[in-house]
């Protein structure tokens, strides 16, 4: 694939009924699934592989948690692939029977010095032992974020650079959320936490940082959960004498 771009579609949206908050998830995927398997490859979804896309919540969010009929609201959606870029941008004036696509618009994410990056919408880490915090220390999640950036990093690239997992792309780590942040999904309830990520600032930890803004970070973040934002270094201005 050779250089990373991210994509950043914007779409604005009109409800056909309420929706409580922990339903859009499901039915932002399922639109999302069905789009690509008609127009793409029915496979996609299917395959036990990385996926190329990850997308945040509605917003304005609602203080009772319910989204409201009729009422507008915004959500992204970031890709690295061009041609889902451009499958989802033309999905203005579409309709489900829950959702109507009013506006959507995109733009490529510029490369700016990334400071850090933050959980939008919690990560989850799908771990065979149950959720992690319950025998796992921070050190542990950190080197898991790690394997699982650089695998991705590696297929969506083709590059097969090696950063030392003592070191790694991530200068420090730390978590916002005390307890699991708990989250139903269809019959399953997933535990999953939100973070806080600095980046080192050499070019290969900075490509990577980017990548990840395009893909989300762990596991299914084409079902809304993983997706991240920067904070950047600002350049300083020079000022005129």
């Amino acid at each position: 694939m050779g250089k990373i771009e991210v994509y950043e579609i914007s779409l604005i949206v009109k409800l056909k009924r309420n929706l409580f908050f922990e339903e859009v998830p499901a039915v932002v995927s399922g639109i999302l699934d069905d789009r690509i398997c008609k127009k793409l490859d029915k496979s996609y979804h299917t395959a036990k592989t990385f996926k190329e896309y990850c997308f945040d919540n509605f917003y304005k969010i609602e203080v009772d948690g319910i989204y409201k009929e009729s009422k507008h609201y915004m959500f992204r959606i970031r890709t690295i692939n061009k041609n889902l870029n451009d499958l989802f941008l033309k999905m203005e004036d579409w309709e489900t029977d829950d959702i109507t696509f009013v506006k959507t618009k995109s733009r490529v994410l510029p490369r700016q010095i990334i400071d850090k990056i933050y959980s939008l919408s919690p990560f989850l880490f799908k771990y065979d032992k149950g959720y992690w915090r319950f025998n796992e220390t921070l050190s542990f999640i950190k080197e898991q974020i790690f394997k699982n950036s650089m695998s991705k990093y590696r297929k969506f690239t083709g590059k097969n650079e090696i950063i030392d997992k003592k070191n790694t792309f991530i200068s420090g780590i730390k978590l916002f959320n005390k307890a699991p942040i708990k989250i139903k999904y269809k019959k399953t309830t997933f535990y999953t936490d939100k973070l806080e990520i600095v980046i080192n600032k050499d070019e290969l930890s900075q490509d990577i940082a980017y990548m990840l803004l395009g893909v989300g970070i762990m596991n299914n973040t084409t079902r809304g959960y993983g997706f991240v934002m920067p904070s950047y270094i600002l350049k300083k201005k020079v000022g005129v004498i």
